[in-house]
Parts: structure tokens; C-alpha cells; sequence
């Protein structure tokens, strides 16, 4: 059965990254909840031989959960890829040999501004890509083999499910692993240096992932890593931001329950169920003043049903306009006000093809939303009636675009927002992200 309750889905991960960083986090202690044990306990499986079967684009988005993900992807992948000296080449083949049949990984990670700490962190890796993350009372895990991602919210004894269609998307949302193992760059004239950590003799040396520096120390005699520590430039303060990774521990005995995807006793529970889809996204066209493959712009909610199925999850909510004076015009400051006369609006996510359907009660379907890599969906897969995919770079947009003389000359381009009669084209780092189509009267109030 669908869910009546709106669940934000892909933005709880960002939400929740932004609470750990705005809010004093206690030390690491394990959570005080019993988790059920799911099976016996883990066979021995290398982690870097299962991470490095997989392979993804690049995510360039510079949070923290990908700063994790850089850090294990320095361990685990090695630097066999990049042309150090000879002396700095067999260390780091001695490092890749020492790492290559881990089957657990643990560390802790904390965010500065400055001097001071912004977030504290607690990461396990085990197995074929199964991640943990700990902060505080908030708990997310990532289960492979169950393909659901679960978010446990000790504090308000509640816990989020949800399935997970595109698995190398969250792997590299909350993990970074893929993007890391496939774009580290070495830095000119690197050289290793001997270095004592924490009285220990030590191997130090310095790489590069999406534009920051990261400098890796590794215990001399185990060629383990020992520090990991990411320069992220300045914030709007001038200061300094950097992410540092402390406190491996290889090969712990991690017990099946920190990966299982069942809820502590007691614990209320929102489950989004699995629904696989009743057309292949690869056929839905998007054409303005119609709709999206088989749906039209004004069809009903039961409409939409019968041509695409059940959504994932649906969200009823009034409709929430602009508040106008007593001319007609926009009363500054801008407020919404409820719409009159009173509208419904239903969102229906279709989390497996990547779209998002708004059907108003008055109007019928009104906006049709297609994502790139939203933490548990799938990438839209159809296309413009023009050509245009999510994922193209801008100049990709344009060489569809000059095919057709009518459509490049009534685009209106700004920077990365691209607009065609209720056609909205969003880029992300030069890539299209998001293609929003609005129902042609309601598009052109906005």
C-alpha cells in the first residue's frame, strides 16, 4: 500500500548532515539500543577486491559524507594508478598490499572550521559496500545485499526505510567511494617524506580528489593508514575547513546487526515499499504543452495511476500561492497564502524512474519534475521531445538545441537555469540535473 504521509526521501541524508554540523555532538559511544541480530556472523570478503568490481561517475558535491567516502577510497584503492618516484611507488604498492584483503574498516571522522569542530563522525565498512555512519543519536545505514538504506533517529525513537533503486548513486552519495577510486590526481613534484605520528615512525605523502589536498600518513612497519586529512579551502569566514579521519582499526569483528536493516524494539517505523515500474523510463518523452509518455497534463490522480501504477510515496497538500495586493499585484514581502478557490495538490514520486508528478484537485496533473541521482532513485531516463537527458553538459544541450532553429532561438539561457515555454532545464557543475515541465498556463504564472 502507498504511503499517505509525505517522506522527503533523498533530502534526509542532507538534512541530517546539516543538523551534525550546526549541533554539539557527544563523543562516540554505541548507540543504547539492542539491534536484532539478522544472521551469523560475517564471512571474510575483501573489501577493496568488491568496491573496485564497481565503477560511477564522478559526484562533485563537497559535503562531508563524501570526504568519508574520499578517505576509504585512499585506503582502499591504493596508488598503484599515479606515477610517484620509485621509493614513494613501493610504499605505496607495500600500503595496497597490506589493505587489499581487509574485510572491515573503522574510523572516525571530524569537521573543523578553524579550531573548532563542527561534526564528529563514526564510520564502519564491511563486506560488498554495507556502510554505517554514526553521529550522535542519528544512526544511517546502507545494506547491500537487502538494497534498503535505513535512517535511526534515537532521540525521537523513530526510524526511516526506504528501498534503493540505483545502488552506485548512494554508494556514492554517502560513501564517495566510486567517484574517489576513479578521479584521485596526483599532486607536481609529489615526494614522500618520513614523518612520526603519535610517537610511531611514519610514511607521509600528499593527493588530490575533486580539487582538495589530501595528506595521507601510514604507519612505517604495517603501511596502514594512520591520518587522513582533507583541506576544503576557507569558509565565508575566512576560516580554514578540513575534514581528518583518526582512529583506524582493520579487520574488527563488526557484528551482523550493524548493518541489518531491522528496527530497534519499540521504535515507530515509516517503510517506503518497493514498486517496480509499469514502463521503462527510457521511453518517456517530455513535450511541452502535453505531459510526459503516457500521462497528459489535467488527468487525474487515478489517471496517472492506471497509466504508471502505484507511486512510491504520495503527498497531499493544499496549493500555496503568491499573495497579491488589492491591484492585482505582488504584495512585497512575497508570502504564500492558501489558493482561492482551495486547491489539493497529491505529489506522486516515482522514485524507480526518477520522476516526480504534481496533480492538483482543480487542475489535474499541473508539473512533471525528472531528477538526476536523487539518494534512492533512479536516474530519469527518457528524454526531451528535443533530445535533451538528464545528465548532458551544457554544450551537449546546445548541439541538440541548434538542430532546432525555432527551439535555440526562444531559449532563454542564465547561467545554470535554461527556460522554454514551461520547460525549465537545471544545471549542476556543467550537468543537466533536473528538467521540470509545467502545464502551459499554470508554467506561465510563474
Amino acid at each position: 500500500m502507498v504511503r499517505q504521509e509525505f517522506n522527503q526521501g533523498d533530502e534526509i541524508l542532507e538534512m541530517a548532515v546539516q543538523q551534525f554540523k550546526q549541533q554539539s555532538i557527544p563523543e562516540f559511544t554505541n548507540p543504547s539500543v539492542a539491534f536484532p541480530v539478522e544472521s551469523a556472523s560475517r564471512q571474510h570478503i575483501g573489501l577493496a577486491s568488491n568496491f573496485l568490481k564497481r565503477r560511477s561517475s564522478t559526484f562533485s558535491n563537497r559535503r562531508l559524507v563524501l570526504a568519508v567516502g574520499v578517505v576509504f577510497a585512499i585506503v582502499i584503492g591504493g596508488f598503484s594508478v599515479l606515477p610517484w618516484e620509485s621509493t614513494s611507488q613501493r610504499a605505496f604498492a607495500q600500503m595496497q598490499e597490506a589493505i587489499r584483503d581487509l574485510n572491515s574498516l573503522v574510523f572516525e571522522m571530524k569537521s573543523y572550521s578553524g579550531e573548532e569542530v563542527t561534526g564528529k563522525y563514526h564510520i564502519s565498512y564491511a563486506q560488498a559496500g554495507d556502510v554505517r555512519m554514526d553521529s550522535g543519536l542519528v544512526s544511517h545505514i546502507l545494506n547491500v545485499a537487502k538494497e534498503e538504506y535505513m535512517i535511526v533517529d534515537d532521540a525521537n525513537r523513530a526510524v526511516t526505510i526506504q528501498p534503493v533503486y540505483d545502488m552506485a548513486a548512494i554508494q556514492e552519495k554517502l560513501a564517495g567511494v566510486f567517484g574517489a577510486l576513479l578521479n584521485l590526481e596526483p599532486l607536481p613534484s609529489t615526494t614522500m617524506r618520513t614523518v612520526s605520528n603519535d610517537g610511531k615512525p611514519a610514511k607521509e605523502f600528499k593527493t588530490v580528489w575533486d580539487g582538495s589536498v589530501a595528506t595521507v600518513i601510514v604507519d612505517a612497519k604495517t603501511n596502514l593508514p594512520m591520518k587522513i586529512e582533507l583541506d576544503r579551502g576557507k569558509s565565508q569566514h575566512d576560516k580554514p575547513i578540513r575534514e581528518v579521519a583518526t582512529n583506524f582499526q582493520f579487520n574488527v569483528s563488526l557484528p551482523d546487526s550493524s548493518f541489518a536493516i531491522l528496527p530497534p524494539n519499540g521504535y515507530g517505523v515509516e517503510r517506503i515499499e518497493r514498486h517496480d515500474p509499469i514502463v521503462s523510463s527510457d521511453s518517456l518523452i517530455l513535450t511541452i504543452g502535453k505531459g510526459v509518455g503516457p500521462v497528459r497534463f489535467g488527468m487525474s490522480l487515478q489517471e496517472v495511476r492506471n497509466q504508471l501504477g502505484d507511486p512510491d510515496s504520495f503527498e497531499s497538500k493544499p496549493t500555496l500561492v503568491a499573495e497579491l495586493d488589492e491591484k492585482g499585484q505582488l504584495k512585497l514581502p512575497m508570502q504564500l497564502v492558501p489558493a482561492d478557490p482551495p486547491q489539493i495538490v497529491g505529489v506522486m514520486q516515482y522514485r524507480s524512474l526518477g520522476l516526480q508528478i504534481d496533480v492538483s484537485s482543480i487542475e489535474g496533473v499541473e508539473w512533471i519534475r525528472c531528477y538526476e541521482k536523487r539518494l534512492t532513485w533512479n536516474r530519469f531516463g527518457g528524454m526531451t521531445s528535443h533530445g535533451i537527458k538528464i545528465g548532458m553538459s551544457k554544450n551537449e544541450v546546445k548541439s541538440v538545441l541548434e538542430k532546432d532553429e525555432s527551439a535555440s532561438r526562444n531559449w532563454k539561457q542564465a547561467d545554470d537555469r535554461w527556460l522554454l515555454s514551461g520547460m525549465d532545464v537545471v544545471f549542476e557543475n556543467d550537468k543537466c540535473v533536473n528538467i521540470t515541465l509545467g502545464k502551459p498556463n499554470i508554467a506561465k504564472q510563474q
